[in-house]
């Protein structure tokens, strides 16, 4: 997959010829024109060369890259073809279960158009690396990005197989997560060992997420042992006046579980920009959950109640579902002018190994209520949910807001029919990992009084 292009190659080769025959006391010098080379990530010519000295473990490398193109999209490190740039670094394998990589540079130097004039911008990622062989797992990294992509930070990883303790550092001017948001990379991880405990700090004057939002002053905090997390919390200002999101997790000494409670104003912007959502705008959500470990899983569960107007955005996919005649009769009075508007939505949900499961999901304004419950399984992109389509003002009352006025079209689409009660309409809306589409089934429940929540999932 990576290995092509062509290559000339010039090997000089020393050893030593008293029968003690050791890399140590070697001397390598490999140098390599490499042509039309082409991978996901650099396509083009490298001139490359290798040389380690006599005496010497370090393998110092040196690859010029002006006649190639870079694209580590995930990390945001790109090059043009043409532009100068070049990587070197130190290869030393301290034993034969470990590699470390030394005195890295990637740089690059990139004439921009700044107005009518042009000016030189220099890019550089330096540091150093260590990781076990086998099983892979990086053991320490100390990185330093400045001015690639739009990035200037640090990032230091360390760990201690004494005490089994792993440690994270973040911290800089600007963090560019929006490229790796959007190639759904999974993040920074140690590898394949699980140490006992570990530490997270970032602080970050802008963290940059995707669909040009980004969090301003961002801090973030955590303590956790055998991946449980005891203690912490992030806090942050959107770009817009007043905007933020403060978390706090806690765990009391007589409690096997840890709490992480806080207030998140403007769900919308925060969904768009972790890329979970475009169709979102507004609501201020209260969080209330816990983190606990449940039969060696880790598990989060709890609630999160929006109490503020939410709008959801009628997208291609709720349009795809207005070809089934039951939810037709009601689309063009939840959406008008494309959107509908929530006076309040709760969910509750537990979270773990991937899999959220939906106790439950309620969301209503004067004219409609919508509930849901079901499973999503993130990792294989299916699901199974269902849920009813009611009256708002049945929700409101149960709520116990207070009386709505049942007259005209506040509640007219869902009324009449059979006695001329109130009905409402049962859905299911699944997807295996097989299917390329979801299905979306709907049937009538005529004339029903639910007398509490509970009530009205029980008619799911």
């Amino acid at each position: 997959k990576y290995l092509n292009g062509n290559s000339q190659n010039v090997f000089d080769i020393r050893i030593p010829l008293d029968g003690v025959l050791s890399l140590k006391r070697a001397y390598v010098s490999v140098n390599s024109d490499i042509t039309s080379l082409k991978n996901e990530y650099v396509k083009g010519a490298i001139t490359a060369s290798v040389k380690k000295e006599f005496g010497s473990e370090d393998f110092n490398t040196s690859l010029n890259l002006t006649n190639a193109e870079l694209a580590i999209k995930a990390f945001n490190i790109e090059k043009k073809l043409g532009t100068e740039g070049g990587l070197s670094l130190a290869i030393n394998l301290p034993s034969e279960k470990e590699i470390a990589l030394k005195n890295i540079s990637l740089w690059k130097k990139e004439a921009v158009a700044v107005g009518k004039k042009s000016q030189i911008i220099n890019a550089k990622i330096s540091g150093d690396f260590k990781a076990d062989i086998t099983p892979f797992s990086i053991t320490s990294a100390n990185i330093k990005n400045e001015n690639f992509g739009r990035n200037s930070y640090v990032i230091s990883y360390t760990t201690d197989k004494k005490t089994s303790m792993q440690k994270l550092l973040i911290h800089g001017q600007v963090l560019d997560l929006a490229p790796m948001i959007q190639s759904k990379f999974a993040g920074f991880s140690g590898g394949g060992k699980i140490y006992g405990s570990s530490m997270v700090q970032v602080a970050l004057d802008n963290l940059l997420l995707a669909n040009s939002k980004a969090i301003k002053s961002f801090s973030l905090g955590l303590k956790c042992v055998n991946q449980f997390c005891y203690s912490g919390g992030a806090i942050g200002s959107y770009n817009k006046r007043g905007q933020s999101l403060m978390l706090r997790l806690a765990k009391k000494p007589e409690e096997k579980f840890s709490t992480i409670e806080g207030q998140i104003t403007d769900v919308g912007y925060l969904a768009e920009a972790l890329g979970i959502s475009k169709i979102i705008s507004g609501g201020n959500a209260r969080v209330k959950l816990q983190n606990k470990i449940v039969n060696k899983k880790l598990v989060l569960d709890g609630e999160i109640d929006l109490d503020d107007s939410i709008t959801i955005y009628e997208n291609p996919t709720v349009k795809r579902l207005a070809t089934n005649d039951l939810f037709s009769k009601v689309r063009d009075k939840i959406f008008s002018e494309d959107k509908t508007i929530f006076n309040s939505m709760k969910i509750q949900f537990s979270l773990s190994d991937g899999v959220l499961d939906i106790a439950s999901l309620i969301a209503n304004n004067y004219k409609i209520g919508i509930t849901a419950k079901g499973q999503v399984d993130l990792k294989n992109d299916s699901y199974q949910i269902k849920g009813m389509i009611v009256p708002g003002f049945i929700i409101n009352n149960l709520f116990g807001i207070g009386n709505i006025p049942i007259i005209g079209n506040v509640v007219g689409l869902l009324t009449g029919g059979e006695g001329g009660g109130v009905f409402g309409i049962r859905y299911q809306y699944t997807k295996k990992k097989t299917d390329k589409e979801p299905t979306f089934e709907t049937n009538k429940v005529s004339s029903f009084v639910p007398t509490t929540i509970k009530n009205l999932f029980d008619l799911i």
